[in-house]
């Protein structure tokens, strides 16, 4: 597996900037400038990192599906995680909020901030449990990481 987070890094920092320069909602009726920024950021990523990656940018439903060829792992022995309390909702509040590195397997989704009708910092890795020997109940929950404890691979095996 290749070290990509560089490269998420540097998609991070340009879909924020256009993000917040261009696309910030004038009010809470706004919606549809955040749907277009959404449109565009999935243009962005597939050519910021899938096109350096070199993977197929029409394989996968990029930015609102698991991606298993980029698996996120904790860059410390231990990593503050917020769980999903059940699927699909607006809840991080598990009780587990911290992971050893190899407690649980991870991939990307996307990235996750709390308010998308103001300025974002695209802070979190959202990402999907798919393994975990150690919290088998958790696979399939979705998970928040702050970026700076965890990197992003490249799982060529995957694709």
């Amino acid at each position: 597996m290749e070290n990509v987070t560089d490269i998420f890094q540097q998609y991070r920092e340009c879909a924020r900037h256009i993000r917040n320069t261009y696309y910030v909602p004038k009010d809470m009726n706004d919606g549809d400038i955040v749907e277009d920024f959404d449109a565009l950021s999935i243009l962005l990523f597939q050519h910021l990192v899938l096109g350096k990656v070199g993977v197929d940018r029409e394989s996968n439903n990029w930015l609102s599906e698991p991606a298993s060829i980029f698996p996120v792992v904790p860059s410390g022995n231990v990593c503050p995680i917020m769980i999903n309390r059940k699927e699909q909702s607006d809840y991080w509040d598990h009780p587990l909020t911290e992971i050893k590195k190899d407690d649980l397997e991870m991939v990307f989704i996307d990235y996750f901030d709390w308010d998308d009708m103001d300025l974002i910092d695209l802070r979190y890795y959202r990402v999907r449990i798919t393994t975990s020997s150690v919290y088998p109940d958790l696979v399939g929950s979705d998970a928040l990481i702050a970026t700076i404890y965890a990197d992003v691979y490249y799982d060529e095996e995957d694709q």
